[in-house]
């Protein structure tokens, strides 16, 4: 038992590591659900996210054909994955006895299921699962216990992903902002060593005055003869 525990606090501390030493989300992820897997001693896991058609769409997956749920779906209306998303709460349930087996959203029939949702601040962002579909096991209230730790550990990485993203585009936006300005800048310049004006601009807050190379030699004065003061007026 002690054994088991030190291991289930190795793989979750090495799960917690990653959300640190790495930006790249699906890797987390994969990792979230192989841990996931392995800890509960399911036959399969996956990690779905809400999209922005309310459907569930798979991020992660564990022993599951990876290509197959690329372009996967998982309707969330009439299925225990919906209810999951409805109610915020687990789902934790396997056969009983000459039951019929529990036919999953992936189309497969299983002998037992997990349904964890996974949260960021307040809101279902999707649901970490794993299920039995050849062990006759069922998962107990330790497996569910994993199972929660391992989804807030998602939620974190996915909040995570977010922030660096609207970061990045923060970034980029500034980018674009400080080149139209410095084009901005160089096409005035352009236009006025056209323009053969004499310019002058004087900045109020620090008294000083910008006199333009023209203007200088208009009055007859070298570049480095006028200071930006503004007595040389």
């Amino acid at each position: 038992r002690l054994q088991e525990q030190l291991s289930w606090y190795k793989v979750l501390s090495r799960v917690g590591q990653s959300l640190t030493s790495t930006l790249d989300i699906d890797e987390v992820l994969r990792r979230i659900v192989d841990a996931g897997v392995l800890l509960t001693q399911a036959d399969e896991g996956f990690l779905a996210i809400l999209d922005e058609n309310g459907k569930l769409f798979m991020r992660a997956v564990k022993n599951i054909d990876a290509d197959r749920v690329k372009t996967m779906r998982l309707p969330v209306q009439d299925s225990l994955l919906g209810k999951v998303i409805q109610t915020g709460k687990p789902i934790r349930t396997s056969k009983v006895g000459d039951k019929p087996s529990i036919k999953v959203t992936t189309g497969y029939l299983v002998h037992s299921l997990l349904h964890i949702p996974i949260f960021s601040k307040g809101v279902v962002l999707g649901v970490l699962s794993v299920d039995n579909q050849f062990r006759q096991r069922t998962f107990t209230e330790r497996d569910e216990m994993i199972l929660t730790s391992l989804a807030d550990y998602a939620a974190i990485a996915l909040e995570n992903a977010s922030l660096y993203q609207n970061a990045q585009q923060e970034i980029t936006r500034r980018q674009q902002v400080e080149t139209a300005l410095r084009e901005s800048e160089e096409r005035y310049s352009l236009a006025m060593r056209g323009a053969n004006d004499g310019l002058w601009d004087w900045d109020m807050r620090s008294n000083e005055v910008y006199f333009s190379p023209r203007w200088k030699s208009m009055l007859g004065h070298e570049e480095d003869e006028i200071t930006a003061r503004l007595s040389e007026w």
